[in-house]
């Protein structure tokens, strides 16, 4: 009896062991938290700890493509493949690779051109520029979260654009709208003149606030075949080669002037992310998009609760994105960072319809644009992965 009492006591004073997580699980639930860095870690742990695990391999290939490292997003596709021929993700990801090297093809700039700057026309609410579409003058928008070259429906069927319908794109709000695609013969930018571009098509003329017609945007999906500046203090587009010599160059200028250098992942074909703070929230991966307009910071309604921000609801409006109308609600927060470059008290907005960064398979704490980065520059390098940022 005695003994039988002991050995419950101290069976009832033993911790009760749980199963450790596996390596895969763990970076799982850090890549859908959006910490891709500690994913990418658990990922290539769980690869040497289980070689034979198709998972462990399909996710270090998702985040090598992310880091657009694609000879080991290749590698590690075609391993998962080769232990599960019916991975669906693995040969999804393949795909994705084979279109990632096709348009990170760099696009050439005049013969001994080392630096093409074009102007901006206006910078507010966003920069302007002017552009020929196979010979037609337009202005257009400069958005790093459009797509690539976007037409308007009524200068495409000025061009003679055949537009055919590729899917539902998810906007503002959450709203959707249909998305047509083709190829215009020529698109002329400044002294860069770029041929069989391919484009999307998506109202672009219902934009308030230029003053003028705009025709389209200069969008992602072009930008990222140079190394892109935005200086929005010198109201200028700068585009230079994609190469490991000026990636040195601008690793070497940065030093010299103390822009800051922020580590950043390209998801899909346009989006650009970044780990960063919205007020006091905890680190969150946030969104690098320059077509706010109005605003610099659009952080969701979780990233809102968690920092405890004011929304100024007695000042909601009604704004307009790539799916038609939404309300938005604006707000003041007092610290916003990308990496450790800060601005203090940034006005952004609430879109009070629920976001559109819902539709990641990852947690995003917002988007961080316009207003963010003036007076300053904004550099996308695709060779470092990096962005370098300037007060």
């Amino acid at each position: 009896m005695k003994r039988a009492a002991l050995a419950a006591i101290l069976c009832a004073a033993l911790p009760i062991a749980t199963p450790a997580a596996s390596p895969v699980a763990s970076a799982d639930a850090a890549y859908a938290a959006g910490d891709f860095a500690t994913a990418l870690s658990g990922y290539q742990d769980a690869v040497r700890r289980s070689p034979n695990d198709p998972a462990a391999h399909v996710g270090r290939a998702r985040l090598a493509l992310y880091g657009n490292d694609l000879d080991t997003a290749e590698r590690e596709a075609a391993r998962a493949l080769q232990l599960d021929p019916s991975n669906d993700a693995a040969a999804r990801l393949q795909t994705q690779i084979a279109q990632r090297r096709e348009a990170s093809v760099p696009a050439g700039l005049p013969p001994g051109v080392d630096q093409v700057t074009i102007p901006f026309i206006q910078l507010d609410p966003l920069p302007l520029v002017l552009v020929h579409v196979n010979g037609v003058k337009a202005f257009f928008i400069v958005d790093t979260g459009a797509p690539n070259v976007v037409l308007d429906p009524g200068f495409a069927r000025l061009l003679h654009v055949k537009s055919t319908p590729s899917g539902t794109g998810t906007f503002a709000g959450g709203k959707t709208a249909t998305v047509g695609t083709g190829t215009v013969q020529y698109f002329d930018i400044g002294a860069v003149s770029a041929m069989n571009v391919p484009v999307t098509i998506l109202p672009t003329r219902k934009f308030p606030g230029f003053g003028k017609r705009v025709d389209g945007i200069v969008g992602m999906g072009f930008l990222m075949h140079y190394t892109a500046t935005i200086d929005y203090g010198g109201k200028a587009l700068m585009l230079r080669a994609r190469s490991p010599e000026v990636s040195a160059s601008l690793e070497s200028q940065a030093a010299a002037s103390g822009a800051v250098a922020v580590p950043f992942w390209l998801v899909g074909d346009h989006f650009v992310f970044a780990r960063g703070h919205i007020g006091d929230a905890p680190e969150s991966l946030l969104l690098v998009d320059t077509g706010l307009a109005g605003g610099g910071v659009m952080p969701t309604q979780a990233t809102v609760d968690a920092a405890q921000l004011q929304l100024q609801t007695n000042k909601a409006t009604t704004g307009l994105g790539g799916g038609g109308a939404v309300q938005v609600i604006p707000l003041v927060v007092p610290l916003v960072s990308l990496g450790a470059f800060q601005r203090q008290n940034v006005a952004g907005f609430v879109d009070a319809q629920g976001s559109a960064l819902a539709h990641f398979p990852f947690t995003v704490g917002g988007v961080v644009s316009h207003q963010f980065f003036e007076p300053g520059t904004l550099t996308y390098d695709f060779t470092s992965m990096r962005l370098y940022l300037t007060p």
